[in-house]
């Protein structure tokens, strides 16, 4: 068990942010394999609610500095804009 010294608003909200993250597969899985739109639906509407925890969780980390991810560098991003370009023009089925 956590020693009470171990636990910090930290380590509690990067669970949190874990754990919803974890949500969020579950129910992007659950969706996809559904066999009734009901229960389809109800994944879905599962999936966003969680997507949005994920979200709030992440920006409340981001914005104190206890979570940072390092900026892409131009020419990733260049190369990502080109890729999806690319994909937008393919023809559709």
């Amino acid at each position: 068990m956590y020693n009470v010294q171990q636990l910090s608003p930290v380590i509690v909200s990067l669970d949190c942010l874990n754990s919803t993250r974890y949500l969020v597969l579950r129910d992007s899985y659950g969706a996809m394999e559904s066999t009734t739109p009901l229960l389809r639906q109800a994944y879905e509407n599962m999936l966003r609610e969680h997507l949005q925890m994920a979200d709030e969780w992440y920006r409340f980390l981001h914005n104190r500095g206890w979570y940072m991810v390092p900026e892409p560098q131009s020419n990733v991003i260049s190369y990502l804009n080109e890729q999806l370009g690319r994909l937008n023009s393919m023809p559709t089925i």
